[in-house]
């Protein structure tokens, strides 16, 4: 009888807590933004280095998203979507190291990856680390553009280019300077 009872008591509490368990172990979702928050494209600067690396400078973080964006969608897509799908937990769908395209006679070439490397070496003196990247297919997607494969005889040879965080250094050096339009 204590069985029973024990049971039923464990029952009709599991039911009447059914919506509450389902409240606590539900997916959590990130709540909709109703507005658009504005953004002054005159506030950001896309520095683009002799590598077509684009640099992001803005007052805020919202600034500095939308200048990275919009410096994505000038490079391609594919970067791009990757970013999004990695937002929405679903990098494993679609997340790849190489982007194929028809060759011939039924085959394929790989065209543009994500082959992006860094090393890094920090140092106690200094206010930078040392940096040396490679990113072998390039930071544009179009084929016309210089920086599609620039970086490939490197890559080939073995070979990186140095980066810096040096706000400074990065508009001395600059390639390109422009805002949002």
């Amino acid at each position: 009888m204590k069985i029973l009872v024990i049971f039923t008591l464990l029952l009709l509490t599991t039911q009447g807590q059914a919506q509450r368990l389902k409240q606590l172990f539900a997916p959590r979702v990130a709540p909709r933004l109703n507005k658009i928050i504005p953004v002054n494209p005159a506030n950001i600067d896309i520095v683009r280095d002799k590598w077509g690396v684009p640099h992001i400078f803005a007052p805020t973080d919202r600034e500095v998203a939308y200048g990275l964006a919009y410096a994505m969608a000038e490079d391609g897509f594919a970067a791009m979507q990757d970013l999004i799908l990695a937002a929405k937990g679903r990098t494993g769908e679609y997340l790849r190291a190489f982007y194929l395209q028809p060759y011939k006679d039924g085959k394929y070439r790989t065209f543009i990856g994500d082959g992006y490397m860094m090393f890094i070496k920090y140092s106690k003196d200094k206010k930078y680390p040392y940096i040396e990247t490679i990113h072998p297919y390039g930071t544009s997607e179009h084929a016309e553009n210089p920086h599609y494969n620039d970086q490939m005889e490197l890559f080939v040879n073995k070979k990186a280019k140095v980066m810096t965080l040096d706000k400074t250094e990065i508009y001395k050096n600059a390639e390109k300077i422009y805002s949002p339009q």
